[in-house]
């Protein structure tokens, strides 16, 4: 989380766990930096889950798109690509 606050770099070989069990809204999937969601998009809106950073092996097995209900990759083609796994 520190790369992407500071705008740089993940530590290398080195997988981190994350979660965040209120949840939390990003302006976009494909952009760590957006302010606010393009003029035809919407909010991402995501309830309690657990996140898998610096992890690419494991992200290639699911999908981009977000989905409150299922994991999916965050920020996927960027250096802060995190799985997203929703807990209840």
């Amino acid at each position: 989380m520190h790369a992407i606050m500071s705008k740089s770099a993940p530590p290398e070989g080195k997988v981190a766990f994350a979660y965040m069990l209120k949840g939390g809204d990003a302006a976009s999937n494909a952009d760590p930096y957006a302010p606010r969601p393009p003029a035809d998009g919407k909010w991402v809106h995501d309830g309690p889950r657990v996140m898998v950073m610096n992890a690419p092996t494991i992200m290639a097995l699911y999908p981009h798109e977000p989905d409150r209900t299922q994991p999916y990759v965050m920020f996927p083609d960027t250096p802060y690509a995190h799985l997203m796994i929703p807990v209840k």
